[in-house]
């Protein structure tokens, strides 16, 4: 029997191959509601730097251009803050029909 040759670039540990399973993840339920997230991405990245304009043109800050950059601040931040509870309405829904598949 021949001996193994071990050098420094041998493991001294060999681990035994194992196949690797192929997770059964619902890939085609993932990307419907990666589809469904786009667009609220893609609305605060497009409506982001119009958000300066329309604080002017409502006239909250009386003329006061300093002013601008916090009312667009506190009117994103609203925005984002807001987000978890328009996931209300998907909680109920899925409460109410949880023996229904709503997402094919």
């Amino acid at each position: 029997m021949i001996a193994p040759q071990s050098d420094e670039e041998t493991p001294l540990l060999q681990l035994p191959e194992q196949p690797t399973a192929k997770t059964p993840l619902p890939w085609d339920r993932f990307w419907i509601l990666l589809l469904l997230e786009v667009p609220d991405f893609l609305s605060s990245r497009t409506l982001a730097p119009f958000i300066p304009q329309l604080i002017r043109n409502i006239g909250v800050t009386h003329g006061d251009e300093s002013q601008v950059g916090h009312y667009a601040g506190i009117l994103v931040s609203m925005s984002s803050s807001f987000l978890p509870f328009r996931s209300v309405h998907d909680a109920i829904l899925s409460k109410n029909h949880r023996t229904m598949q709503l997402i094919p």
